[in-house]
């Protein structure tokens, strides 16, 4: 499964810069890593140390490197949400909330967490 993840992730990458008219030289310069890394990533070989910073420089959003799929306007909002508070002044309910929002973003797609407390 993580091998057909780095393939579709390696494929969306090398079809964004082609059809953007980036050379791996150029991608690799901006992030600061030889050109056959960024091979490699398109290849499948292996993942993007900052899929972020790469995401930014191909101009597409890190979810669609990651899925496929543009964010939609909920995650877009968690996206351009402030910092969460400290955590000691956040509730539990908060936390939990918190991390489902950013599960949902990272995987595209709904995501339900159960959360059993053990004494």
């Amino acid at each position: 499964m993580a091998q057909d993840y780095l393939g579709q992730l390696g494929q969306r990458i090398r079809t964004t810069r082609t059809r953007r008219g980036i050379s791996r030289d150029a991608v690799a310069k901006a992030l600061g890593v030889h050109p056959g890394s960024v091979g490699n990533w398109e290849r499948g070989d292996c993942h993007p140390w900052d899929i972020g910073k790469l995401a930014e420089v191909l101009g597409v959003s890190e979810s669609y490197l990651r899925t496929g799929m543009e964010p939609t306007i909920a995650e877009t909002k968690v996206a351009d949400e402030p910092k969460a508070r400290d955590r000691s002044e956040q509730t539990i309910a908060e936390m939990i909330d918190e991390c489902r929002r950013k599960i949902e973003a990272h995987e595209g797609r709904r995501v339900r967490l159960l959360l059993e407390f053990v004494d």
